[in-house]
């Protein structure tokens, strides 16, 4: 849920902005689509996949050579 409404906090500055900066009608509802949601669901399992490959950095313990 948190990758979703990130997604969706980027898509909406980028069409702000584009809208800002081209003086084009660039509509909000190019962000409704299944595909976000799909893109997000891929973002979890990317993440999820990478924090378990690194699981003494997310504890703030980095393996040492002094030991």
């Amino acid at each position: 849920m948190v990758f979703l409404v990130a997604s969706l906090a980027i898509g909406l500055a980028i069409v702000l902005a584009t809208r800002a900066l081209s003086m084009r009608f660039v509509p909000v509802y190019i962000l409704n689509d299944v595909s976000l949601v799909a893109l997000s669901a891929l973002q979890v399992v990317l993440f999820g996949r990478w924090r378990r490959l690194t699981p003494a950095a997310w504890v703030g313990r980095l393996p040492t050579t002094d030991d």
